[in-house]
């Protein structure tokens, strides 16, 4: 019995440790001096450089996102209050 549970106990390891390895954070983390591939630190966009141009962009998305996120609460209907004896009583 313990051989059967030993031999599940890896075969699932040998399932998971693959698929926590393709996970974002499983990378090896870089310190910021030595660079990153495509400016990134940590998986975020590096911010050290931010430009007129690069702040007025953020602020535009970041108002897109708002607008897009009041329109998709708009479409949410309204519920009646909740009245779990309501039948019973």
């Amino acid at each position: 019995m313990r051989i059967a549970i030993g031999f599940t106990t890896l075969a699932l390891l040998a399932v998971a440790v693959p698929a926590l390895a393709q996970s974002p954070g499983a990378q090896p983390q870089q310190s910021a001096a030595q660079g990153t591939p495509g400016g990134r630190v940590h998986g975020m966009a590096n911010t050290s450089g931010n430009s007129p141009r690069n702040a007025a962009e953020q602020e535009k998305n970041a108002r897109a996102v708002e607008r897009a996120y009041n329109d998709t609460i708009k479409h949410i209907p309204t519920q009646k209050p909740a009245d779990p004896w309501g039948k019973m009583r």
